[in-house]
């Protein structure tokens, strides 16, 4: 396009440099850490309190500012501040600076692929790399004129719009699958369990997959690898690691079968539990899970789902021993208990199943948003 001007990014946004000695006594009440950030959004959800925690923060951001995360910026964490407080010298505080820019269209800009790129190529160290405004400022982007500005604020504007009712309506769906799961699958952890329900520990249920590789392995093919990090809430397996046998790591050793159920055994607290459908069968997964075969295949989708209760998680957590990455055993996964329907097992797994069907669609339109996002940026400043 020749509509276009080229300017760097030092020339459109300034860096905040303001501080405090006592945040409190200046008033102010609430600190963002790296870790109250979500990557890719540009809401603050959660933050800190200064009388509480007592940080040492002493960086002063203001309502409207941009909060850049510096370190490890290839987890694209900034966000808009919408109240006044204290942050992380982790966190660059970001405004914009001149009228080649409208000054709300920056924290788009701030999140498009040309910037999060430019950030972790500046960036230096090896365990956690950091950027300096200084190199940001050096990037070079070419934008629109102002009148077409104003028509990409307005469609940005409106796809944010509707991410966030979509997101409302996900988030209230995972609530009610939550609360389905512990008031049903654990009772809330209840001493006893619901009417028309019976309680049992999951070795009377299940025993353990120790299907071997073995019959599988051969350094001329390959496998889809399931690991800890393919598995996210509730239960949703990711893209997998397709690798071969020769470059396969020795933890590489559950072999999937129908009907089975992974526990994640290592940093159970992530509850990185998952159902074995049609996808999953003869995939392998890592030692970090224990894989339950059920004795009754009904129970199948019934016991995945009581893995993901937050009583069975908590349980399984208080076990783990170790620092780095905490564990527990396939016996301390057989010990623990869930509640099972006397009639209508079939009727209580189809609501859940459908709750969560529903969540995966809704994590798919916000992803193909994002991605309408991410095309609506990169022609505004490319």
């Amino acid at each position: 396009m020749t509509n276009k001007q080229t300017v760097k990014f030092g020339d459109i946004c300034r860096e905040v440099k303001l501080t405090t000695k006592d945040p409190i006594a200046d008033g102010y009440e609430r600190y963002i850490g790296l870790e109250h950030l979500d990557s890719g959004s540009l809401k603050i959800k959660r933050w800190g309190m200064i009388a509480e925690d007592n940080p040492s923060f002493t960086r002063v951001f203001k309502k409207g500012h941009i909060l850049f995360g510096k370190r490890r910026p290839y987890l694209k964490k900034a966000a808009i501040a919408e109240f006044d407080g204290i942050c992380s010298g982790d966190i660059i505080v970001l405004c914009p600076k001149s009228s080649l820019l409208l000054d709300d269209l920056l924290p788009f800009l701030i999140q498009s692929d040309l910037m999060w790129n430019h950030a972790v190529k500046t960036s230096s160290g090896s365990l956690s790399p950091r950027t300096k405004f200084a190199e940001l400022a050096k990037l070079e982007l070419r934008l629109l004129q102002d009148k077409e500005q104003v028509r990409y604020l307005g469609t940005l504007r409106a796809i944010e719009s509707t991410l966030a009712q979509v997101e409302f309506v996900k988030n209230s769906a995972e609530i009610l699958f939550q609360r389905l799961i512990d008031r049903f699958l654990t009772n809330d952890r209840s001493e006893t369990p619901l009417t028309g329900f019976s309680r049992s520990r999951l070795k009377n249920l299940v025993s353990v997959n120790c299907k071997s590789v073995a019959a599988i392995k051969n350094s001329t093919t390959s496998f889809d690898y399931v690991d800890i990090s393919s598995v996210s809430f509730p239960g949703q397996v990711n893209e997998l690691n397709s690798m071969s046998w020769i470059d396969a790591p020795s933890r590489a050793q559950r072999v999937l079968s129908a009907n089975d159920v992974g526990v994640s055994t290592v940093r159970p607290n992530h509850r990185a539990s998952f159902f074995v459908d049609d996808e999953l069968i003869g995939k392998v997964a890592s030692t970090g899970f224990s894989v339950l075969t059920p004795k009754e295949s009904k129970y199948g989708k019934w016991i995945f789902y009581a893995t993901l209760s937050k009583q069975f998680t908590h349980s399984l957590t208080n076990l783990a021993t170790g620092t780095s990455y905490p564990a527990v055993s396939d016996g301390d996964v057989l010990a623990q208990q869930i509640d099972i329907p006397k009639d209508n097992l079939n009727e209580y797994i189809s609501t859940l199943d459908n709750i969560r069907l529903s969540v995966s669609h809704l994590n798919e339109k916000m992803s193909n948003l994002n991605d309408v996002k991410i095309n609506v940026i990169r022609e505004l400043m490319e």
